[in-house]
């Protein structure tokens, strides 16, 4: 065993450390601030809309415009991650970020707010990759999944507390408040990651960047480990270069086919119902606010039954447990259909249970995804398997709002967007893990 191999196995089977937990909670906190800013157009599209008075197309245009963005980011920019680092491509898009919510609170029309959505979501998408590798890095193996769910959790936790300090906001102050408390949350946390958030340690010792060592040294000192006399001395394998060809090859090519496709079929289902969820209960006959709270009890659920997937998978088995996740979450979407005209407690027990699938089913990809690629093109996989995603995120809610527009019936259109999760679970039951043992 070489001295990297070595290393990362004391990591893997040591106690976790405050180190750890610290660098866990930072990445969580930041992916919770991106669940709101992604969703916030959810939030204000009802305001937005009667304000502007723009048709369903145009609003599918911008609850569509972050989505493109981070498409982008995941698939042009966040591979960079593995260059330059996952710490510093965090602070470049949390800046990035700032600046297009808090700019969004001043948009004139719907061009320029979908051309800052455009760049928040160009920020989003350029950061969440690395987030997840620092995560997975950071964590012990048998904390590894449940890390990683805490992660993912951020997001729906970000969304509904978002979502609970919207209704205020937008009651009292417009819908401008909602983007200017996102960008400003967000601005805060640059100086947080650049004082206490620590650089991937994988990055640091296969890249070998200049003052490697003491940072190497520092994060070890921290976790309670012996520091390193020198740098490990690399192989073949960690100087290769990360890029898209990489991802194929071997057992590489069934892996990365099966993750584009499980990606880009739950994504386009899940950002049409996080789009849509809260207009189609209002036009159903709810309150605004009540439309709103559809939309958090979604990702109410989504919190529990994340962190539950993350607490059993050892017993049951990722890809197993992910795989019947989504094979539910095609099962409670149809019954959430079927019940948009029942008594709002029913509709909402529906709706907390489609949530604890459905966003259930994204966690165990994203805690997946990064057990089927060695560390020199990990960030480069997670990039481009967001980014395939973010496209299906895309093309969602501007498809539902043409078909709306067209006539079709808001429980059908459920239906329509559940069926690709049904492709998502056979595409997961296809993948092979590095570390087959724990699938």
């Amino acid at each position: 065993m070489s001295e990297l191999q070595t290393l990362k196995a004391s990591i893997d089977q040591n106690p976790i450390s405050r180190l750890q937990v610290i660098t866990i909670t930072i990445c969580a906190i930041i992916n919770m601030l991106d669940g709101f800013d992604v969703l916030v157009m959810s939030f204000t599209a009802a305001s937005i809309s009667e304000a502007w008075g723009i048709p369903r197309p145009e609003l599918g245009v911008l609850l569509s415009a972050g989505l493109a963005g981070m498409a982008l980011g995941s698939l042009f920019i966040a591979p960079y991650g593995d260059r330059i680092g996952r710490r510093a491509i965090t602070l470049v898009c949390l800046g990035v970020i700032s600046v297009g919510m808090i700019a969004s609170a001043y948009s004139q029309n719907v061009t320029q707010l979908a051309a800052l959505r455009f760049l928040t979501g160009l920020g989003i998408g350029s950061m969440i990759a690395s987030l997840n590798i620092l995560v997975a890095e950071y964590s012990n193996a048998r904390a590894r999944s449940f890390a990683v769910s805490v992660l993912q959790s951020g997001y729906p936790a970000g969304a509904i507390i978002g979502g609970v300090i919207s209704i205020p906001l937008i009651s009292n102050y417009g819908w401008q408040s909602a983007f200017l408390f996102g960008g400003f949350m967000s601005l805060l946390m640059i100086p947080i990651t650049l004082w206490i958030l620590p650089e991937s340690l994988d990055y640091l010792l296969t890249k070998q960047p200049r003052d490697a060592l003491r940072k190497v040294n520092k994060a070890l000192l921290l976790m309670g480990r012996e520091p390193l006399q020198a740098l490990p001395e690399l192989t073949a394998e960690d100087n290769r270069k990360p890029s898209v060809a990489s991802l194929f090859g071997d057992a590489s090519t069934r892996n990365t086919l099966a993750l584009w496709t499980a990606y880009f079929m739950l994504m386009f289902s899940m950002y049409f119902t996080f789009s849509w969820t809260p207009k189609l209960l209002t036009e159903a006959g709810l309150s605004a606010s009540q439309g709103i709270s559809g939309g958090l009890i979604i990702q109410v659920g989504g919190i529990i039954g994340s962190l539950i997937l993350g607490v059993i998978s050892g017993y049951f088995g990722l890809v197993r447990l992910t795989a019947i996740y989504l094979f539910a979450t095609f099962t409670m979407t149809v019954a959430f259909a079927t019940f948009l005209q029942a008594p709002l407690t029913l509709l909402m027990s529906v709706a907390f249970t489609m949530g604890f699938f459905l966003i259930g089913s994204m966690i165990g990809l994203y805690a997946i995804a990064p057990r089927l690629y060695p560390t020199f093109n990990r960030t480069t996989a997670m990039g481009w398997a967001i980014g395939v995603g973010r496209i299906g995120a895309i093309i969602s809610p501007l498809l539902a709002g043409y078909l709306l527009e067209a006539g079709v019936e808001k429980s059908d259109s459920f239906i329509i967007f559940a069926v690709p999760l049904l492709i998502a679970g056979v595409a997961v039951m296809l993948f092979q893990l590095q570390e087959q043992a724990s699938a």
